[in-house]
């Protein structure tokens, strides 16, 4: 009898539906004002006229009925929660609070602006001088806003990670400042300090010797600290990586910094955005050709996902300015889409958002990674712009502030946001109530394990089912068992090499199956990487290193836009550590008996 388990879930998921859509609500007006016009002539009849006070009070109560109708149509309602601290006459401009928790060692709950110029104040905020590098922003020339109060709250706890080495020493060896701030010793150097774990390279990595109990402790996010551990490669063994995999970051981040243009962007238009592919039969106009912040967002993300940061790695320059670039371009309201960006055009409102919100993602990977506190300054405008651009009462995002959302969009803003929150800045309780009630919205199937563009709308997708399961399992929302096989079947079904080449799905769907770490995960990625090995530009070819845009939305992005997404997937083994399912290892030994 499980359908009968099911009548709930489905009768809620209607309630949802009849009390969320817009359209609905249209429905209900429009009916109650053709039943109040007819009474109204009705009422100019013989029969009208008769007892007209039983007449007057059954029309005056079904135009009031009608009013309420309407208003339901048109007020803005929030989900029920915590409201504290949120000014219910200003819902658009809720400002986030910086919180210390374990990740900083800041104590007091007020603190003055920091000064980026005084490397002698950043020096003092920051727990771990000999790790970190302050950002030199003396090259911007637009005015610095105050940053909001901040609050402590306590983040929530981490399980202890076992250090298998000491630390190494603090050393205060620093070189000479430059325009960028002092800097680290090099990457060679930390790497000798840190000798790797007694480890035969190519043994199985037993549950008692996870990568993540590997990791030494650090000011990074637990999440986050597998790409710079000095044996990353060997720890990463454990979710699917291999040379190959490593060999091919390496050729696309290298391409990726020889694209980079001088002021530290990636022109979106040089390497071919814009393009029309025409994707599911419509026109977008070169949706992309300005897309700069977008695909310098992306990749930086590359970069970041590499180990690679500001503060050291090979391509600490290229990363530098490309952080320098992002922040220049931010606009007072805290919009990161850039300059380039403006205006009504069809391909400027296609592609506004996705730049903020790629780009906002981006700064709070190295905000996370680092603790710069300029970094931190420019998120928090940027993190402000996106709360205020949510829709209040669907809880989504789209191409304008307080547009009805699609969950396309809503995917980069809700990843932005879970990394605003990673690097220690705390979001409102209605935020992510709203980004729930959304996801819900968006969901179809018996088990609401599919998803659809836009609520009520049209099929579901592979591309969205496997985004909406990401970020179910990085916002913590996750579906039930029977939903995720529902979600997985679809995924599976339209996996690399078994359809069209689209790297918009396999970034989504790769980040979900990885948290998951199942079967399903070792089949997909051992797809995965043998399509995005066999596609990259070889060595002799031109443009190495790079992938050619797929036919179906690559064209709009560009080769940056292809050859940063590829990178991703590719190095998802150490991006983000498996959070969601730590016990069920897809390659523990017990997985691989059962599959001999």
């Amino acid at each position: 009898m499980e359908w009968l388990e099911q009548i709930p879930d489905q009768l809620s998921r209607l309630w949802l539906y009849l009390t969320t859509s817009r359209v609905m609500a249209i429905i209900f007006g429009v009916a109650f004002a053709i039943l109040a016009l007819g009474l109204f002539i009705a009422s100019r009849t013989k029969w009208g006229r008769a007892k007209p006070l039983t007449k007057f009070v059954a029309l005056s109560v079904l135009l009031h009925v009608w009013l309420l109708m309407y208003a339901a149509g048109n007020v803005k309602y929030l989900p029920q929660g915590d409201l504290k601290g949120i000014d219910k006459g200003q819902d658009r401009a809720i400002a986030l609070t910086f919180q210390p928790g374990e990740y900083d060692s800041v104590e007091s709950p007020e603190l003055e602006q920091p000064d980026p110029w005084d490397q002698t104040s950043f020096a003092e905020e920051t727990p771990a001088p000999d790790e970190l590098v302050g950002l030199d922003l003396q090259e911007l020339d637009t005015p610095q806003e105050p940053l909001p109060e901040l609050e402590p709250m306590a983040m929530p706890e981490l399980p202890p990670l076992p250090e298998p080495v000491s630390p190494p020493a603090a050393t205060n060896t620093m070189t000479e400042p430059s325009d960028f701030g002092p800097t680290t010793e090099a990457p060679s150097e930390r790497a000798q300090q840190q000798p790797t774990p007694a480890q035969p390279a190519n043994s199985e990595t037993s549950p008692a010797q996870r990568p993540e109990q590997q990791l030494p402790q650090s000011t990074v996010p637990q999440e986050y600290r597998l790409r710079q551990a000095p044996n990353r490669l060997q720890l990463a063994r454990a979710y699917g990586a291999d040379e190959d995999t490593e060999a091919s970051v390496a050729a696309g981040l290298k391409w990726l910094a020889n694209a980079q243009s001088p002021d530290g962007s990636w022109n979106a238009a040089a390497y071919g955005a814009g393009t029309e592919t025409l994707a599911l039969g419509e026109n977008r106009h070169g949706t992309g050709r300005t897309a700069d912040t977008g695909v310098t967002g992306l990749a930086l993300l590359a970069f970041l996902s590499a180990g690679q940061t500001h503060a050291e790695g090979e391509h600490r320059e290229a990363v530098r300015s490309a952080l320098l670039f992002l922040i220049r371009s931010q606009m007072p309201s805290g919009d990161l889409s850039g300059p380039k960006q403006l205006g009504n055009s069809p391909a400027v409102l296609n592609s506004r958002m996705y730049c903020h919100s790629i780009a906002m993602l981006a700064l709070a990977e190295a905000h996370a990674m680092t603790r710069d506190a300029t970094i931190r300054e420019a998120l928090m405008k940027a993190a402000n712009y996106t709360i205020g651009a949510q829709d209040p009462r669907g809880g989504g995002w789209r191409y304008q502030p307080g547009d009805a959302g699609d969950l396309s969009q809503f995917g980069w803003q809700a990843m932005a946001l879970k990394s605003v929150e990673r690097s220690g800045i705390a979001l409102p309780a209605i935020v992510k109530q709203r980004m729930q009630l959304f996801l819900e919205s968006c969901s179809v199937g018996w088990h609401g394990g599919l998803a659809t563009y836009k609520p009520g709308d049209g099929r579901p997708s592979p591309t969205m089912t496997g985004e909406a399961l990401a970020c179910r399992l990085m916002l913590n929302h996750p579906l039930s068992a029977e939903g995720q096989r529902e979600a997985k079947t679809m995924i599976m079904n339209a996996r690399p090499g078994a359809g069209e080449d689209n790297v918009y799905f396999w970034y989504y769907a790769t980040l979900a199956l990885f948290q998951l770490q199942d079967e399903d995960w070792r089949i997909w990625n051992q797809a995965m990487k043998e399509r995005l090995l066999s596609t990259q530009i070889p060595a002799y070819g031109q443009q190495p290193g790079s992938w050619d845009p797929d036919r179906l939305w690559g064209g709009y992005g560009g080769r940056v836009y292809s050859t940063a997404m590829s990178c991703l997937c590719l190095e998802v083994y150490y991006r983000y550590l498996p959070m969601y399912r730590r016990d069920n290892l897809a390659t523990s030994p017990r997985a691989d008996a059962m599959n001999r």
